[in-house]
């Protein structure tokens, strides 16, 4: 994804993103990303569809990979959204305001896209990928020789 030339998000929505995941109230939080996702190119929003379908997929191993919502968060969450148009960085460096945002604020919200995930997108999201594996190798069936 860092070979797009912006984040999944859009950097000239930042501001409304982390605002958004900055409102307590469940239903204003919710209907203010759904109407951020609502302006997201198509593409942007065919991939990241795909790519929250199948981190959903992964937090639902969580008892088994220890990825939980946050912590993919973590992982993903400079590539889903930064306040600058990746390739294009910017001029002065990011406010201390802006890097507590960025390693607090943005893996929150990415783990909200995550955990809402059928209830932003419809729970056919969830298959996009194909059906869930119907039976799970747990690490101690996995014996290498």
């Amino acid at each position: 994804m860092r070979s797009l030339p912006d984040c999944l998000l859009q950097a000239q929505l930042y501001p409304q993103w982390i605002e958004a995941i900055g409102v307590s109230n469940n239903h204003e939080c919710r209907e203010r990303v759904q109407r951020l996702l609502q302006r997201l190119p198509a593409p942007n929003l065919l991939l990241l569809r795909h790519f929250l379908c199948a981190l959903w997929h992964i937090v639902q191993q969580s008892a088994l990979n220890k990825m939980c919502a946050v912590n993919l968060g973590v992982c993903v969450g400079q590539s889903l959204l930064t306040s600058n148009p990746f390739g294009n960085p910017s001029p002065v460096p990011p406010s201390s305001q802006t890097c507590e945002e960025m390693s607090k604020l943005v893996p929150k919200l990415v783990a909200y896209l995550i955990d809402h995930c059928p209830d932003l997108f419809g729970d056919q999201t969830l298959r996009l990928l194909g059906a869930p594996a119907a039976q799970l190798i747990h690490h101690d069936d996995l014996h290498l020789s």
